[in-house]
């Protein structure tokens, strides 16, 4: 064992690199030894390393799905939207008012798995109006 190895000047390096969040291995690469001498050392002395251990992503490769609804009219006290039946679930989905009347913004009030969306269309002042807006939802 290379005793000689871990000097003050070293460990302190060693707890700078761990305060600095980084991994065993980038410390390692730095100083110019193995993963497991830096491990080894680190456990020895107590030193923690900082560094967030990076989540394995999943990824679905489902079909994308669109749904345009347009003309569709809100009542005051928002307007249930039902997902299509065939899709899984729901990702987005684009608002845009049309017609004429008092709103000038529209918005998702609630989600629901069973029932859907709740939109609604407010005025200037943000107070909900009845409206007609055109959805697209985008989901899987």
């Amino acid at each position: 064992m290379t005793k000689g190895l871990w000097t003050p000047d070293r460990l302190h390096q060693l707890r700078t690199f761990a305060a600095d969040g980084l991994t065993f291995k980038q410390m390692a690469l730095r100083i110019g030894v193995s993963r497991n001498t830096v491990i080894g050392a680190a456990r020895r002395n107590d030193i923690k390393s900082t560094a967030k251990r990076a989540l394995p992503k999943a990824t679905l490769d489902v079909a994308r799905l669109t749904d345009l609804q347009t003309n569709l009219a809100v009542a005051e006290d928002g307007t249930w939207v039902p997902i299509p039946t065939d899709w899984r679930g729901l990702d987005t989905a684009d608002l845009t008012v049309s017609g004429t009347g008092d709103a000038v913004l529209a918005r998702i009030r609630e989600r629901d798995a069973q029932r859907g969306l709740r939109l609604e269309t407010l005025d200037l002042s943000g107070m909900p109006v009845a409206g007609t807006l055109d959805a697209i939802l985008h989901g899987y």
